[in-house]
């Protein structure tokens, strides 16, 4: 039987349990990065808040996970803890949800931090799903890997 353990805004989760699926409900301007090891069949989800910890500094030192510039390291680090070697990575959210011109454009903030912090990285990007104006919710199946995005609408998709 599997059990779904929700990704809080904000947190990270990481597992290689085969009987868990990792949830993070309702993404709007928040992105989830979805991280997968196919051989180790372990898995995580950073459910990314805001985009740089210098925006709110003192919630950084206690939260670093909150933001895509201190929590997507602490992502890879938790991975490569629980042995992953080959990592691949996927990209999902970052809507226009809350509305608003720059600085208060929060997902596509988001989405261009992460972007080039995983860029940095040189892990692959092997699917996404970022933008729009709809919130999704994304789910990681640790046993297959397979990330399944549902939206807002009642729609759903394999990544």
């Amino acid at each position: 039987m599997t059990r779904s353990v929700s990704v809080a805004m904000g947190e990270i989760r990481v597992s290689g349990n085969p009987f868990v699926e990792l949830v993070a409900y309702a993404l709007g301007s928040c992105v989830g990065i979805i991280a997968y090891d196919a051989q180790q069949r372990i898995g995580g989800i950073h459910h990314v808040m805001l985009a740089h910890a210098s925006m709110v500094p003192a919630k950084a030192e206690c939260r670093p996970s909150m933001f895509a510039d201190t929590g997507f390291p602490l992502l890879v680090q938790m991975m490569r803890g629980r042995g992953a070697r080959s990592v691949s990575i996927r990209l999902v959210g970052g809507a226009c949800s809350l509305g608003g011109e720059a600085p208060f454009a929060v997902g596509k903030n988001n989405i261009e931090a992460v972007q080039a912090l995983v860029q940095q990285s040189g892990l692959p990007v092997v699917g996404s799903d970022l933008g729009g104006s709809v919130a999704r919710t994304v789910r990681l199946a640790i046993d297959s890997g397979v990330v399944t995005i549902a939206y807002g609408d009642g729609k759903a998709r394999n990544l």
